[in-house]
């Protein structure tokens, strides 16, 4: 049985393992990035949790505020957010 969630009063990047467990099922650990024809992605490789309202621009890490994405849509959200030329940059700094 998991433990209790601690409250931490400090923002933290880390997402609660019970939410993490929560979404993961919500979403049966598949990407939920939706297309603009309405397809679904499923994909089940390389999935990530996507905030909806990023946590650099003030969203929290409740579970409705979080998603599964594979990657690849995972990295299109980020550049849609905060632009192409900052991801580029981001990516480089990490090899």
């Amino acid at each position: 049985k998991p433990r209790a969630t601690r409250e931490n009063k400090n923002r933290n990047r880390g997402i609660p393992a019970n939410v993490r467990r929560e979404v993961f099922e919500r979403d049966a650990g598949g990407c939920t990035f939706v297309d603009a024809r309405g397809r679904r992605c499923r994909s089940t490789w390389q999935v990530e949790f996507h905030h909806r309202i990023a946590y650099a621009c003030g969203g929290t890490h409740a579970p409705e505020n979080i998603t599964l994405r594979c990657r690849a849509h995972n990295q299109y959200e980020a550049e849609l957010v905060y632009g192409i030329e900052l991801m580029e940059a981001q990516r480089a700094q990490v090899g």
